[in-house]
């Protein structure tokens, strides 16, 4: 998950319709879901630039209320949903994917 930097109005529609958070929306998601107690945006914008936690766009083109970090929802979701699994969770997907992986090489 790399950072791209596009203009508004060179997204597909596909990218439309799943970069549709900005990060204050990411904020309230991650209150709201007890994942983080963080009073202002600067991590969310700090994952979106490192590209690690967060699928997002920058938009830089523009009028400048349309400026700023798109989030793919999905990747929220998905980073979410992580952040409360249990340990046992954790694990079973570990040793799911771990299968996985010696199946498809074997």
């Amino acid at each position: 998950m790399g950072v791209k930097k596009l203009g508004l109005e060179d997204l597909t529609e596909r990218q439309k319709e799943s970069y549709i958070l900005t990060v204050d929306d990411a904020l309230k998601m991650l209150i709201e879901a007890g994942v983080s107690e963080a009073k202002d945006t600067q991590v969310i914008s700090r994952w979106c630039r490192e590209g690690v936690y967060l699928d997002a766009i920058l938009i830089e083109r523009g009028r400048a209320e349309e400026r700023g970090w798109r989030i793919n929802e999905g990747s929220l979701r998905l980073f979410i949903h992580y952040k409360q699994m249990t340990f046992d969770e954790y694990r079973i997907m570990f040793v799911k994917a771990w299968l996985y992986d010696q199946v498809k090489n074997a």
